[in-house]
């Protein structure tokens, strides 16, 4: 979650707040690095125009090199501010399980592995000691997860396919919880 999923849903998704958690500090200190990069590629919402995400400021390459706008409103427009437009994002290295904050309606983000990505990761190159485990799969991620979480108590409320794995976001709501703030 912590690596680029976090920062997608941040951006993509418009999150008030996104915590990525990870155990490898090093996919921590990648999504604090992708956290930088996609929001200098954010234009901030104005009283004209909507935010937008991986939005890159007209320029023209000519004989002699890079011309800057001339626009004011593009000047300096490959730096973001962190308070004015990005999300507030929080990565860290944590054991999620132990980490959570229970006291609200959360959201759960997966970003699922396609069926084929399970059957090459056991080819004999691969990882073949897994394959019994992998015979043994009795649910299949983009098939049977929605009723499993809803099981749960976990509601889809948002999907996307414009990354190479499908991601999913699932609403957990408290009992004796007002959601309506949420």
């Amino acid at each position: 979650m912590a690596t680029r999923w976090g920062n997608y849903s941040a951006f993509d998704f418009h999150a008030a707040s996104v915590t990525g958690v990870d155990i490898d500090p090093k996919l921590v200190g990648q999504a604090n690095k992708l956290l930088a990069l996609r929001a200098s590629r954010t234009r901030p919402p104005t009283k004209d125009s909507e935010r937008i995400v991986d939005w890159f400021p007209m320029s023209a390459v000519l004989d002699h090199g890079y011309i800057e706008p001339q626009n004011d409103a593009l000047r300096g427009s490959t730096f973001a501010s962190p308070h004015s437009s990005w999300p507030c994002v929080r990565f860290h290295s944590a054991d999620w399980a132990i980490d959570q904050d229970c006291s609200g309606p959360y959201d759960v983000i997966l970003a699922l592995s396609t069926w084929d990505s399970y059957e090459k990761a056991i080819r004999p190159q691969k990882a073949p000691h897994f394959l019994q485990n992998f015979n043994q799969l009795q649910y299949r991620p983009e098939t049977s997860f929605d009723e499993l979480l809803a099981a749960e108590g976990l509601q889809l409320c948002a999907s996307s396919l414009v990354l190479p794995r499908p991601i999913k976001v699932y609403r957990k709501r408290r009992p004796g919880h007002d959601d309506s703030t949420s």
